[in-house]
């Protein structure tokens, strides 16, 4: 048994600067590792496959000839060999033209398991895996935390948005790995020296059976426009005086601020019966029903359908969506679509891709919008692959520039904004949950819904058993969060907990402590986390790193309590309180509890909360 994993350098994100003037980054002198996610895959594999007999891991990275470091990296990891594919005939290849070479070197190998890290630093789409996937005609499991492999068959403990899953899938697969899966690790020294002479194989593209015309900027249906610097706006007040005052200024500040009125796409929208080209958005529903993110995604379609010419329509590709789209018509859908035939939302998502491809090659809707979730990562990846789309991942914003939709993408942990335009029809786009408003709900107001028949393959993922977390807050819709940051020390977690419940705030945790352990993942904000918009995001011991900043770059106002004045997150809040956060945030909590009392209060800001300069 052969199974690759595959590995890729990404530079590092200190390290990185952005020339304004050319719209670029500037790569000189910066250092490049290996993805971190990537390492963690890496390690999961050499553990899931020690017990298997004969199984040899091989490391496969494409890349310039420097990407040699991070292949040798993994050998030192555990893997036995390795292959670089390099050419200058790759260079500027999309996530679909890599995952077209990864998928050619995987059959060169004959391997039988595909290991990657959920994502890269530097993209972070998470959708490569789900395209070799889509190429190489396997099942994929997402988001693994567990792994476990035999001779024919992979049994995954998998994350999901609102619990766990455990599934088994037939080999051939393809894993994603999440970076819960374990802690990263440096090869000994040892192991540094053996994985230096191991060997490793080169390659190139036509020793894959590529064409020049497949891969790179040619085979490369996404292109990146002129990249935007985020700047932040926000205020950037510090309050001074002693414990009491500081609180106590800032409520007053809070108390008046001026309402920020978010005109909803959906509330204003008048149903017209256009005959421009659809726009779709897909519909997916959760343990708790329909996702805000796809009342987003509905809004967004909307917004995009008007300027088109065309009509917004709701598609659902699970039995439990099929119950639940024709409520899409309060958040501007015109009319829906249903394949309920594709089966229940937790099974197979190859199944779910093959209905959605069957409907985009029937229909050809100007646009299709999916959830960047783990499901909507899957689903876009595959059916992008099959059909051989671009694809922009966790986008959280659109244009329109003469006719044409663009796709706008945060990149290197929110600091860059990328504009993202394909040449292939439909644009398609993953949507990070909060990126956008929600329509308001229009009374009583439904769309008509079309049920569908297509072609559907037999599903190859079984569902062995899915465990939701029932009593977990929804944090995209939390309207007032206290997250917790290493500042605030693992004793201080029932602090924070109970000043939450007093002030009724949900509760969001750093990436850091959730890996710690003193907060459970579905509470972590950020890159690769949750992205909210909370009306008040109150940062407690946050540092505020850019991944971080990332998941709250929509927050209305940001409230940071930090003992370190130099603390980033003084540079990307509202409101700054320097101090012992156990004293502060209780006597905050008390007096949010107090205003609360009869009413929750609209603390809202006028400013917006991240604005974009583009560069020329």
């Amino acid at each position: 048994m052969i199974a690759a994993v595959c590995v890729k350098q990404v530079p590092m994100l200190i390290d990185l600067s952005f020339d304004q003037a050319a719209g670029r980054l500037l790569r000189e002198g910066v250092r490049l590792q290996s993805n971190p996610f990537d390492n963690i895959a890496t390690m999961t594999a050499v553990a899931a496959l020690s017990q298997v007999t004969d199984a040899e891991i091989v490391a496969v990275s494409m890349g310039p000839p420097q990407s040699e470091a991070v292949v040798r990296h993994a050998m030192g990891l555990g893997a036995g060999r390795g292959i670089l594919v390099c050419d200058p005939v790759l260079a500027g290849s999309d996530t679909l033209a890599t995952a077209r070479v990864l998928a050619a070197a995987v059959r060169r190998l004959g391997a039988t398991l595909v290991v990657l890290g959920r994502q890269s630093i530097d993209a972070e789409t998470g959708q490569t895996g789900a395209m070799v996937a889509g190429l190489l005609g396997w099942p994929v499991v997402s988001a693994v935390r567990g792994l476990e492999v035999s001779a024919n068959l992979v049994r995954a403990e998998r994350e999901t948005d609102d619990g766990r899953q455990a599934v088994e899938v037939p080999l051939p697969a393809v894993v994603t790995v999440a970076e819960s899966a374990g802690s990263e690790r440096w090869p000994s020294r040892e192991d540094r020296e053996r994985a230096g002479v191991a060997p490793l194989e080169v390659w190139n593209a036509a020793s894959l059976g590529l064409d020049a015309a497949e891969v790179g900027s040619a085979g490369s249906p996404t292109s990146v426009g002129v990249v935007r610097m985020v700047m932040s706006t926000r205020r950037r007040i510090m309050l001074d005086g002693d414990a009491a005052a500081m609180v106590a200024s800032l409520c007053i500040a809070l108390s008046q601020a001026p309402p920020q009125v978010r005109i909803a796409a959906g509330s204003r929208r008048v149903r017209r019966r256009m005959n421009g080209a659809a726009v779709w958005a897909v519909v997916e529903v959760g343990a708790g029903g329909v996702r805000r993110v796809s009342q987003e995604l509905v809004g967004a379609a909307a917004e995009l359908a008007d300027q088109l010419g065309g009509q917004a329509v709701a598609v659902a590709l699970s039995a439990e969506a099929t119950e639940d789209v024709a409520q899409a018509g309060a958040w501007g859908a015109d009319a829906a679509i249903a394949v309920p035939a594709a089966g229940g939302s937790r099974g197979d998502p190859a199944v779910h891709a093959a209905a959605l491809g069957a409907l985009i090659a029937d229909r050809v809707p100007a646009a299709v919008l999916l959830p960047s979730t783990t499901w909507g990562r899957e689903v876009a990846g595959m059916v992008c692959a099959q059909l051989n789309l671009g694809l922009t991942g966790d986008a959280i914003g659109f244009e329109v520039e003469r006719g044409r939709i663009v796709a706008l993408k945060p990149a290197f942990g929110g600091a860059l904004l990328a504009p993202i335009a394909s040449s292939t029809v439909p644009v398609v786009a993953t949507v990070r949950s909060g990126a956008l408003d929600v329509p308001e709900l229009i009374g009583g107001t439904t769309c008509p819904v079309e049920v569908v028949s297509v072609q559907l393959p037999h599903a190859r993922v079984i569902e062995t058993s899915f465990t939701a977390d029932g009593s977990a807050t929804d944090l995209t819709w939390a309207s007032t969060v206290f997250c917790a940051g290493m500042g605030l020390g693992e004793a201080g977690i029932p602090m924070l907990e109970s000043c939450a419940q007093q002030a009724g705030a949900s509760v969001a945790a750093t990436r850091r402590v959730c890996e710690a352990g003193w907060l459970p993942r579905r509470l972590q904000v950020g890159l690769t986390g949750h992205s909210i918009a909370p009306q008040l995001y109150v940062a407690a011991g946050v540092r505020g790193a850019f991944e971080h900043l990332t998941g709250v770059r929509r927050a209305v106002i940001v409230v940071a309590i930090n003992s370190d004045p130099q603390a980033p997150i003084f540079e990307a809040c509202d409101y700054g309180l320097v101090g012992d956060v156990r004293t502060l945030l209780p006597m905050l909590a008390e007096r949010l509890a107090h205003a609360c009392s009869e009413e929750q209060p609209q603390i809202v800001s006028t400013l917006p909360a991240y604005a974009t300069e583009e560069t020329s």
